[in-house]
């Protein structure tokens, strides 16, 4: 089971490392497809993609747009061989266990016969209570 993953950025802040180190655990391979307009990255950043030898960066020095980013990485993915793909926005993250859980449901998974594996997703307000059953949709 080879599960690859694709963040896209646009002019990141440096909070975004925490999220793509976290990330970059539960993955083969993670990709950082950037639309930003102009690429101005700290030692901080430059340091954890050169430290990282399964984190990839991929400038496209302008903003293609979410869709033609998440496309890139999603073929780059899978013409390198990834069964599974995880895709997240920059500002986006799990809560608690939340991926080890989803990475695990997946591995169970024919990735033949399913499509998509999704958390229940949390914009704000009460959080939702856990739950371990899957959904069939």
């Amino acid at each position: 089971m080879r599960i690859f993953g694709v963040v896209v950025l646009y002019e990141p802040k440096s909070e975004f490392l925490d999220n793509a180190f976290y990330l970059s655990q539960f993955v083969e391979k993670l990709y950082l497809v950037d639309n930003s307009e102009s690429r101005v990255w700290g030692a901080k950043q430059r340091d954890f993609i050169a430290s990282s030898p399964n984190v990839e960066y991929i400038p496209f020095g302008g903003n293609k747009g979410v869709a033609y980013a998440l496309n890139f990485g999603a073929q780059k993915a899978f013409s390198e061989g990834a069964n599974w793909l995880l895709t997240m926005d920059q500002d986006s993250a799990f809560v608690e266990n939340g991926l080890p859980v989803l990475v695990d449901f997946a591995q169970s998974c024919d990735s033949k016969r399913v499509g998509i594996v999704s958390p229940v997703h949390w914009v704000s307000g009460v959080l939702p209570l856990p739950r371990e059953e899957s959904v069939e949709v």
